[in-house]
């Protein structure tokens, strides 16, 4: 009854016979003529942002849309490539519309002018001719309840979002997306490129990145948009870059808290093993430094001045900030010597020999300690 609107199922049907749920038009020639569904389905916010061409139904047959019927009947070539890609799909493809810059660009005839030229009267505005053009009856009063939210305007007449369709389908403009399940696997694989980065380098060394990286990724996003058959949705791997950085950064500060808090007085027997460096431990160099006590001395600690630089400031006392020590039990720095000696050269210019803490083994007689450890120290380094 309504040849114009399916696309008959190709050899080999897929399934039973499929049947649909729509209100035929009243009128004969109508009902014989070129048709097409015009359903649009909204994202789960409610914008809408896809188009559907065709319906695939079970049985391999599918219902024309409304663009890909006008398509059908301009460009048969066209349609039909498109058509070979579609049809055997049981699920339906909803596509990207490219949009226009504005939601306006389509030119707009009021329908009374044209109604009133067609009388014979004289239109408020010039009529243009409409040969050899598309035109779209349609209605764009709110009050009438045809306007969607799209990305252009929340407040879009659907005629303009069909426009738009319709040009999309007659100018080959489809846009294809990144699949999620690619999404997610570039998003993880950005997570483990960041881990292996602090791994060998710091993780304030990535405090740039913060920022920049994310505004980096929404900005492929929006040139892929704008300029690229395929959309690259990186904004999955955006959130979660930002996510893996803040936690970085806040386990690293756990970790800084917990190996330069100094041993409790209860620890007997303390040793003092004072550094200097040629510049200040800043905070990758003191994650370094870290390092190597986790690894070689687990049971020790490092003492260090605060020499955190929030820009635009700098180091108020950049002399004592160039000191380290590490504090532990004797036998553990003793044992732990040999081998954490060459890295720690790598990361200091100057060191002492491992001295017992005398008296208290409180933080007060620890800092004195500290502070005469390297007061000898640079006395050294001076002469």
């Amino acid at each position: 009854m309504l040849p114009g609107l399916w696309l008959a199922p190709g050899a080999k049907p897929l399934g039973p016979v499929t049947t649909v749920a729509l209100i035929p038009p009243a009128l004969p020639e109508v009902a014989s003529g070129r048709l097409g569904f015009n359903n649009g389905y909204v994202d789960a916010d409610g914008v809408l942002r896809r188009y559907r061409y065709l319906e695939p139904l079970p049985d391999g047959s599918a219902l024309k849309s409304l663009p890909f019927s006008v398509l059908g009947a301009i460009d048969k070539v066209a349609a039909q490539a498109y058509q070979k890609g579609v049809i055997g799909q049981l699920e339906s493809k909803n596509e990207l519309i490219a949009w226009r810059r504005h939601a306006d660009d389509y030119p707009h005839i009021s329908f009374a002018d044209v109604f009133a030229q067609a009388e014979g009267e004289k239109p408020l505005a010039a009529v243009p001719g409409f040969a050899g053009k598309v035109v779209i009856i349609g209605a764009t009063a709110p009050s009438l309840h045809d306007i969607h939210p799209t990305p252009l305007s929340n407040m879009q007449a659907g005629v303009d979002s069909l426009a738009t369709v319709l040009d999309n389908a007659l100018n080959q403009r489809h846009m294809a997306e990144l699949p999620r399940w690619l999404q997610a696997v570039l998003a993880i694989g950005l997570c483990i490129g960041l881990a292996l980065w602090v791994q060998f380098k710091s993780v304030s060394s990535l405090a740039p990145a913060l920022l920049a990286l994310p505004v980096a990724l929404l900005g492929v996003s929006y040139l892929s948009l704008n300029g690229l058959p395929v959309f690259l949705d990186l904004n999955l791997a955006a959130g979660l870059a930002l996510v893996f950085l803040a936690v970085l950064r806040f386990w690293n500060t756990l970790r800084r808290n917990y190996w330069c808090t100094p041993p409790s007085s209860s620890t007997q027997g303390l040793a003092i093993w004072p550094w200097i460096r040629s510049d200040s431990w800043l905070e990758g160099d003191l994650d370094r430094l870290i390092d190597v006590v986790e690894r070689h001395a687990p049971d020790c600690r490092v003492v260090v001045c605060d020499a955190t630089v929030t820009w635009p400031a700098t180091l108020r006392w950049p002399e004592l900030a160039r000191c380290a020590a590490v504090v532990g039990p004797m036998a553990s720095l003793q044992a732990a010597g040999t081998a954490m000696a060459p890295e720690m050269r790598l990361l200091a210019s100057l060191s002492g020999e491992p001295a017992a803490l005398t008296g208290v083994a409180d933080r007060d007689n620890l800092v004195r300690s500290v502070y005469l450890a390297w007061s000898a120290l640079q006395m050294t380094d001076a002469t």
